[in-house]
């Protein structure tokens, strides 16, 4: 039998049950040209329209209405199968494949799973730490990670916490920058991602000052910058996360603590099916609840 692609069937009913692509994109929590994209493919897959269209409403041609009615009863009943199953055994197990950048998975995540996994003997995990930017299904992850402002994906996105961005120093540059503007003639260390010149946006209240700094040294580890900015007189801009320890050791210091920049959230991406595994839902809640409690009070 051809290969059967089974979200694009999911997608399809969710069409016609909503009557709309923003509806089913809405329900499925996935964009709209994700939705409307795979309804194209499966008919073209099948050769023939599913689907009447206009611009407020759509509804099932006469071989749309077949396909639906089957494709519905067929998803019910796997609905029922999954229950079923998940209902006999009520512990995570399995093993699952995990993405995360490499800074935030080293210093939070790897902790918090070893101890799920402790917790959970039915349960083994490989995590894989990369930088880049890795599409969960196209690399065959069951959850990967975010860390700042995600563009839009067809995998489903839950926010898990937020972060703010410090500007932080060597103990020696606090007393050499009292005002935003004060950082323009300082060495600044940076993340070889960024721009050479980087502009940064400080809020206090009604006030807003933009800083357009230029990076002196840049490298690709943000563990390697607070290493850096500890041993000489510069600054960098990292998630507060980065830096809770080295600031409560005195290797650093916070500038500016009364300005803020922009904040940025956690976020947990599964590949775009509707049910997921126990164990992920598990370890998306313990990852949750420790950013509620936060990670200040809980890490190191």
């Amino acid at each position: 039998m051809k290969n059967v692609n089974f979200n694009r069937i999911s997608y399809f009913v969710a069409v016609v049950d909503a009557g709309t692509i923003t509806g089913a994109a809405k329900a499925l929590n996935i964009s709209k040209a994700v939705v409307s994209k795979q309804i194209l493919t499966l008919e073209e897959e099948l050769g023939t329209a599913l689907l009447h269209r206009n611009t407020r409403h759509m509804h099932p041609t006469d071989a749309g209405l077949r396909f639906y009615e089957q494709a519905k009863a067929a998803l019910n009943q796997a609905e029922e199968a999954y229950a079923e199953v998940q209902s006999g055994k009520a512990i995570p197990e399995g093993h699952f494949r995990i993405t995360a950048p490499v800074d935030y998975g080293t210093l939070h995540l790897a902790p918090l799973l070893a101890k799920f996994v402790q917790g959970n003997a039915g349960v083994t995990i490989d995590l894989h730490l990369s930088d880049d930017r890795l599409d969960p299904v196209e690399h065959h992850f069951d959850l990967g990670f975010r860390v700042g402002w995600p563009s839009d994906s067809s995998n489903q996105m839950r926010k898990v916490g937020t972060f703010e961005e410090w500007v932080v120093a060597s103990p020696g540059l606090a007393q050499s920058v009292t005002e935003p503007n004060h950082l323009t003639g300082q060495s600044f260390v940076t993340n070889a991602a960024l721009k050479n010149a980087t502009t940064w946006q400080f809020s206090k209240g009604s006030e807003v000052q933009d800083i357009t700094v230029t990076s002196s040294f840049k490298l690709n580890a943000s563990p390697a910058i607070s290493r850096a900015i500890a041993a000489g007189a510069c600054f960098s801009v990292l998630p507060d996360f980065l830096v809770y320890d080295d600031i409560a050791a005195g290797r650093l210091v916070r500038l500016l603590p009364e300005w803020s920049l922009r904040a940025g959230g956690i976020y947990a991406m599964t590949p775009p099916t509707k049910h997921k595994p126990l164990a992920i839902r598990a370890i998306i809640e313990v990852i949750a609840s420790y950013h509620q409690v936060g990670m200040r009070q809980t890490s190191g």
